[in-house]
């Protein structure tokens, strides 16, 4: 029987929540910026962490309906259409 493991991120996908991203960004700038909240740094660097958090949930999500382990509905499906499959029509239980 195939051993099925639970889905767990890759590695590069780790720490990439909007703080995090952000705390990184600013660590990058020199340190005669002023990096305090509301200042023009800290303004114009957070929605860009905002934004590549958003990007890397969506590359989590990719990588896991690559694999038809972790797979779902209308993924799933296209999966077990390489493979001749499709699924039956729903039923009524009786």
């Amino acid at each position: 029987m195939i051993d099925i493991q639970p889905y767990t991120p890759p590695a590069i996908l780790d720490d990439t929540d909007v703080d995090t991203i952000h705390a990184r960004m600013l660590a990058d700038l020199p340190e005669n910026i002023d990096q305090t909240e509301g200042g023009f740094a800290w303004d114009m660097t957070r929605p860009s962490a905002i934004e590549k958090s958003y990007a890397m949930e969506a590359l989590n999500y990719v990588v896991q309906i690559m694999f038809p382990e972790w797979a779902t509905g209308y993924f799933l499906d296209l999966h077990a259409r390489r493979c001749g499959i499709s699924r039956k029509e729903a039923v009524a239980a009786t």
